[in-house]
């Protein structure tokens, strides 16, 4: 592997839940090999751990689920944000 590919590959850590999947299955094998990006890809998974403690409840709901009103979304530290035309 090259330091390029290697590069490449650790970039998409980052983005590792979100991977189609080719690229997952590509990263999965390089992590198998690859302790510094098994170390880099637990880092990301604490990280977005602690940032999922710190929403309020309400805040976190499933992908593509849109709160029934706006008073369902706000919360101490939730700003609402309305697309143009709403």
């Amino acid at each position: 592997m090259t330091n390029a590919e290697h590069r490449h590959l650790r970039l998409l850590l980052a983005h590792y839940r979100e991977l189609d999947d080719p690229a997952r299955v590509a990263v999965d094998a390089h992590l198998l090999t690859c302790a510094d990006c098994r170390l880099a890809l637990a880092a990301y998974a604490e990280h977005e751990a602690l940032l999922l403690r710190s929403l309020p409840a309400r805040a976190i709901s499933a992908p593509g689920r849109r709160p029934a009103s706006p008073t369902d979304a706000a919360s101490p530290g939730c700003a609402l944000v309305s697309s143009p035309g709403q």
